[in-house]
């Protein structure tokens, strides 16, 4: 199954049960969470009201080592400090977990101009920049002439990306800059991406590798309320990924008897195929053509199953909305006063926003709870939720020493050669001895057996369903 996930985003030769579609940009937002349990939840009602594929997280609130409050079927990767992390959304073609190390996490994407490094870094303005910047540099050499986005929070105040004055960490971070031909996407004369009533700044640089990658990128700090006191950055590539996904038919709902009526069509070209099969390949050959076979009835004969992505935030209700509606205007006339005025504004968004946070709480554990006493299956979907196992097929690369070059198809075949490498025998002549010929499959032990098959199980990658195969049992 990995493998095939990531043979699907390079094969132009794809398999018939597949369909393709493509999305001209990429949208990753970047922001420091502050370790906050709200701002970390309110990425998921963001990415409900504007189209992300990716977050660049840093200091997101963690929890046993994960990043705790967002879905859990959003694929998450953390650095060892759990300072920076990376989040993607399902809506993405699976990524390729490339590397972890103290200041910074990094995946792979693949799209049509080819592989797209997402590198998120974090520095603690206490901490030793050389460090994350060092750590930097080592990965963007490893990845060779592949491109990459960056998004770090290094603490680094330069008059490059709009602070008044320079520093030390500041002149670190524009030779690393400079060293590595990267290109700054932050605009000068921009908002502040850090704002507190007295204090702001903009700590956080969005980087790109790769003169075509920055050509096609656009980048602003978004106004919506983020609840921490950094701001939100989106940042839009402007190069096409092309999404694959298997063909599902819904069978559940008759059809059966035309799939019957085409299905007996096609009989006599596969029986006589079948009987002239002599070879290895032919019989290759011959179980492609009833696979196709079998899919073309299936297209004329059912419906096609399209599965909903649901961008609908369970625990935000009509009285978040109220309160985040008048947050946004109490902040609008803090920013467009002066003075005393000024002030009076920005004490009652505090008080404002400290109660928001409060009832976002209040209401995540409310829904939650209701959602787990209310179910009816105690083996359900909350069970599922706690013990299911939500590791991405990419992590499987993590856990092998290879170099983090290469396009999603290399990988693949790096992990298909680490489990299963070819090892050189000697050759011996053995002794032929005439086997006892297998006793063919009788009707009766077929009709057995598809009386057991599980009908309700999802169909392998030929799309082929079980509850077709037992309406061709029956044909």
């Amino acid at each position: 199954h990995n493998i095939q996930q990531f043979r699907l985003q390079k094969n132009s030769n794809l398999p018939w049960s597949t369909s393709s579609t493509t999305t001209t940009a990429i949208d990753v937002i970047q922001i420091n969470l502050a370790k906050s349990k709200v701002a970390t939840a309110h990425l998921e009602t963001l990415a409900s009201e504007i189209n992300i594929n990716h977050f660049l997280v840093q200091e997101p609130y963690v929890k046993e080592g994960k990043i705790a409050g967002v879905p859990r079927k959003w694929h998450q990767w953390l650095s060892s400090n759990n300072k920076a992390g990376i989040i993607s959304l399902p809506s993405t073609n699976n990524p390729i977990f490339i590397c972890s190390t103290t200041n910074l996490t990094a995946i792979k994407i693949q799209t049509i101009t080819g592989p797209v490094n997402l590198i998120s870094a974090y520095s603690s303005p206490y901490a030793e920049l050389q460090d994350t910047a060092q750590d930097l540099a080592n990965l963007l050499t490893k990845i060779g002439p592949e491109q990459a986005l960056i998004g770090a929070d290094m603490n680094a105040p330069s008059t490059l990306w709009g602070y008044a004055n320079n520093s030390p960490r500041g002149n670190i971070m524009e030779d690393l800059i400079s060293g590595l031909n990267l290109h700054l996407l932050n605009e000068k004369n921009s908002e502040p991406t850090f704002q507190r009533r007295k204090a702001k700044g903009w700590p956080d640089l969005t980087l790109v590798k790769g003169v075509q990658l920055a050509r096609t990128a656009s980048w602003k700090v978004r106004d919506e309320l983020s609840s921490s006191d950094h701001k939100y950055i989106h940042t839009q590539l402007g190069i096409s990924v092309q999404n694959h996904t298997y063909t599902r038919f819904k069978t559940a709902y008759g059809g059966h008897r035309k799939f019957s009526m085409h299905f007996k069509k096609e009989i006599p070209q596969i029986q006589q195929q079948l009987h002239d099969c002599n070879t290895r390949e032919q019989l290759d050959e011959t179980t492609s053509l009833l696979q196709r076979a079998i899919f073309r009835c299936c297209q004329k004969a059912y419906k096609l199953k399209k599965v909903k992505q649901s961008t609908k935030v369970t625990w935000w209700t009509q009285e978040l909305d109220i309160k985040k509606k008048e947050m946004r205007a109490v902040q609008k006339r803090a920013n467009n006063t002066t003075g005393m005025e000024q002030t009076r504004y920005q004490l009652l968004f505090s008080r404002k926003q400290a109660l928001y946070k409060k009832l976002s709480l209040r209401a995540k554990r409310t829904s939650l709870k209701n959602f787990c006493t209310q179910t009816k299956n105690p083996y359900g979907i909350p069970y599922k939720a706690i013990v299911k196992d939500n590791l991405p097929p990419s992590d499987l690369f993590k856990i092998m020493d290879q170099p983090e070059e290469g396009d999603s198809l290399s990988f693949a075949n790096r992990i298909l050669q680490e489990l299963y490498p070819q090892i050189p025998t000697p050759f011996q002549r053995q002794p032929q001895n005439q086997t006892a010929r297998e006793e063919a499959f009788t009707k009766n032990g077929i009709a057995r057996i598809m009386q057991k098959v599980p009908i309700k199980k999802a169909p392998g990658y030929d799309g082929i369903d079980f509850i077709v195969l037992k309406t061709i049992f029956r044909t």
